[in-house]
């Protein structure tokens, strides 16, 4: 990245971070937007490492995986799971999410092999899948009647097991090795920060 920031008056300092997996989120407030300002890497109890960002509405995790994945000539994910909290009835003051299971993988040349989602795209559920499915994956769930059953987290989470991934537990993450990139710099005029609390308001999670 530094190439890139440098060209724009940013550049990246590094933090070493030794706490627990819950203090080590927590230090990717402040949230923002619309540029990010924080990437961290966690290692795992395995041969993957997580990575986050502290975009206010989640980590934007696409394009540097694929990056990543091509620079380093290895396998990435990037992975999706964010309930479905936005009432069928939507006014402009509604609060809430929509809802979106999915799961995109990248070959070491930077290319999809697999791709596979359930989201609700501003009130209508959709599903679709590219690539070859792995062997493990129960390819009758995508025919299920509600297209938002056909992937859901539950079923995200077995895929990743399979992979080596266990992604929604805590004792996953070695957070006592992680390591942040912090941009510096002069940032645009519509650069907005807000507390964790604040998002959670905002999408009615609090």
């Amino acid at each position: 990245m530094k190439p890139i920031l440098k060209e724009y008056g940013f550049r990246l300092k590094k933090e070493t971070l030794s706490e627990n997996f819950q203090n080590i989120l927590l230090k990717l407030q402040p949230l923002v937007s619309p540029i990010r300002t924080k990437f961290l890497f966690i290692p795992t109890n395995s041969n993957w490492t997580a990575f986050l960002d502290n975009g206010w509405q989640g980590t934007d995790a696409s394009t540097p995986i694929q990056v990543l994945s091509e620079r380093l000539k290895c396998k990435g994910l990037a992975i999706t799971a964010v309930p479905h909290t936005m009432p069928s009835k939507v006014k402009s003051d509604t609060k809430g999410r929509y809802g979106a299971t999915i799961m995109e993988v990248y070959g070491p040349d930077g290319n999809f092999i697999r791709t596979i989602y359930s989201s609700n795209n501003g009130g209508k559920w959709v599903f679709g899948a590219s690539g070859d499915p792995f062997n493990f994956e129960d390819l009758k769930t995508y025919k299920a009647k509600k297209i938002r059953d056909r992937f859901t987290p539950e079923i995200l989470e077995k895929y990743l097991k399979e992979l080596g991934i266990d992604a929604f537990n805590e004792d996953f993450y070695l957070s006592n090795r992680s390591i942040m990139f912090i941009k510096e710099g002069t940032l645009p005029a519509n650069f907005k920060e807000y507390t964790l609390r604040e998002v959670r308001i905002a999408m009615g999670e609090d």
